[in-house]
């Protein structure tokens, strides 16, 4: 089975010898010979195109597949790690509503964080505070200190605070000694 490549030489070198042919003059059954190899070339070709036709639409269905594939994967990626998101979430709220901080196992260790996180509710213009309190935004964590020293913090209608609960999950490596051993 010959390559394109191999195709595509013949072609070309047929029809040179057969222009060359012509201009020399060559007789009919010479020529007529250069034309059927000519057309038995082009044959070859159109064959051939056909095949690499069908291993084209084959490797574009494979690929179409891999992205569907991969579309699918990604959305199931997703659906898991919300999954994960809730059951840590969980976990949190009930190890915070049974004063659980912590668990450790030979699995892992488990740790339960409440952070506050302030939010700013800006009465006056950026400009209208003092230095200390503003850097390209308000220094929200200045802001709070000052408030939790008694400072009068002008500019601000309120603040709030609000515990933010996660957790922390720390899995024991395949190196790292079992507690007990």
């Amino acid at each position: 089975m010959s390559t394109l490549r191999d195709l595509r030489t013949a072609a070309i070198a047929t029809a040179a010898n057969l222009s060359r042919l012509i201009a020399e003059g060559a007789d009919d059954a010479v020529r007529e010979a250069v034309e059927r190899e000519l057309q038995a070339v082009q044959t070859d070709i159109k064959d051939k195109a056909l095949r690499v036709l069908m291993v084209v639409e084959a490797l574009e269905a494979d690929a179409e597949m891999f992205r569907d594939d991969a579309a699918q994967a990604t959305a199931q990626a997703r659906a898991l790690e919300s999954q994960a998101k809730k059951l840590k979430q969980s976990l949190g709220e009930t190890m915070l509503e049974a004063g659980v901080e912590k668990i450790a196992s030979p699995l892992g260790t488990i740790k339960h964080q409440v952070k506050d996180e302030w939010s700013l509710n800006l009465l006056v213009s950026v400009d209208e505070l003092p230095d200390e309190l503003v850097k390209k935004t308000v220094n929200v964590a200045a802001v709070k200190k000052a408030v939790e020293n008694g400072s009068d913090v002008t500019g601000f209608v309120s603040y709030t605070v609000e515990s933010v609960s996660s957790v922390r999950l720390w899995k024991k490596r395949a190196a790292d000694p079992v507690e007990g051993d």
